[in-house]
């Protein structure tokens, strides 16, 4: 099944991200439901190292975009000044991301995300 979609190589394995989409693709397409939530509408761009720590996090690039999202639809997000980065969390069920990122020509530059089994209050 992780190998029918999204395949770019014998030799390559799909990440966490690469099979929950190819999992609910498939679901998608022997239903013939129409989904849009199994789309990536933004374009996350992130180092090989970074891809290689939210796998060993098992963080999907899913609850990255949600995060992002989020921050950009209510504009409740954290600035740095010192590096000009913004971070963001989004509370996903009882699980808190927290992502950081800048935004350079409609592209989203992952820095690094995190996750936590937190509730973050403001006032």
């Amino acid at each position: 099944m992780q190998l029918i979609y999204n395949f770019d190589g014998k030799n390559k394995k799909p990440n966490i991200s690469e099979r929950r989409y190819n999992r609910v693709q498939l679901k998608l397409d022997l239903t013939q439901e129409e989904d849009k939530t199994n789309k990536y509408n933004i374009n996350l761009i992130m180092s090989s190292d970074l891809k290689e720590e939210l796998e060993d996090k098992m963080i999907l690039y899913k609850n990255i975009e949600d995060t992002i999202k989020h921050a950009e639809e209510t504009k409740v997000k954290f600035f740095n000044k010192s590096n000009n980065h913004n971070l963001d969390y989004y509370r996903i069920k009882n699980v808190t991301f927290l992502v950081e990122y800048t935004i350079e020509g409609g592209k989203y530059l992952v820095y690094n995300a995190y996750s936590h089994r937190m509730k973050i209050e403001v006032n």
